[in-house]
């Protein structure tokens, strides 16, 4: 298990990338890529939840910005927020190496709020 000062650098350099890869990203909107993304999306946000892995955590992180995105860019509000709720959820997932009960909670909203986005 990396030291606190460890753990701080390697959260630090996973942000530095994270805000590379988001603002060179482009979103391909189709009806296969958002239901693949939403797959996708659940499955690292639960590793990420039940480990709080970095580099899942980060990918599943990632994958809710690129929702949140899309979301905006179809003014589903509703969905947006969530994706933007799981988002801090997977923060604190990561800080906390581990579940808080509640981020489940948005998980499920996410899922109810962006289908078919």
């Amino acid at each position: 298990m990396p030291s606190g000062s460890n753990k701080k650098n390697s959260l630090q350099k996973s942000f530095a990338c994270f805000v590379v890869v988001v603002a060179s990203s482009s979103l391909l909107s189709t009806p296969a890529s958002e239901a693949k993304l939403l797959q996708q999306l659940n499955s690292l946000s639960s590793r990420c939840f039940d480990s709080g892995e970095i580099d899942t955590c980060q990918r599943a992180l990632m994958l809710s910005e690129d929702l949140q995105r899309m979301a905006e860019s179809k003014e589903n509000y509703p969905c947006q927020t969530r994706a933007l709720g799981l988002g801090a959820d997977l923060i604190l997932s990561q800080l906390q190496g581990g579940l808080d009960p509640l981020a489940l909670t948005m998980l499920n909203e996410v899922n109810k709020r962006c289908v078919g986005i």
